[in-house]
C-alpha cells in the first residue's frame, strides 16, 4: 500500500521510506531535521534512515510539527483510506446503504 512516488533502498522499510519522505517534505531537507533533532548530523541521519535502524528516542527530538507531519504520512499511506477507489467503494457502499435505510426506516 506504499504510495508509488516513495523510493524503497533495498535494507529499508517502506515504514522507513515513509518516515524519510515526511521529514523531508516537513523540513524541506534531511539537513534541516537532523539539526531540530539536536545532537545529530545529516550524514548521520541519512545513513540511519537508508539502512533503516532510526529509532523511535530520535524521531521523538522533533517538534509537535514534525511528529505530526509523520504520524499523518504514516497514516496516509497504511490505514484503509490508502486502498484503491473501487476496493474502497466495494466496502463502503454497503455500509452506507445500510445506514440510509436505517434512517428513513
Amino acid at each position: 500500500m506504499a504510495q508509488a512516488a516513495l523510493t524503497v533502498n533495498v535494507g529499508q522499510s517502506v515504514l522507513t521510506a515513509v518516515v524519510k519522505d515526511a521529514l523531508l517534505r516537513h523540513y524541506g531537507s534531511l539537513k534541516a531535521a537532523a539539526i531540530t533533532m539536536g545532537e545529530m548530523d545529516q550524514g548521520q541521519l541519512t545513513r540511519e534512515l537508508d539502512n533503516g535502524k532510526l529509532n523511535l528516542a530520535r524521531l521523538d527530538l522533533l517538534d509537535d510539527a514534525g511528529k505530526a507531519e509523520i504520524a499523518k504520512r504514516l497514516h496516509d499511506t497504511f490505514s484503509p483510506a490508502a486502498e484503491d477507489a473501487k476496493t474502497r467503494a466495494r466496502r463502503v457502499i454497503p455500509q452506507l446503504i445500510r445506514e440510509l435505510l436505517e434512517a428513513v426506516a
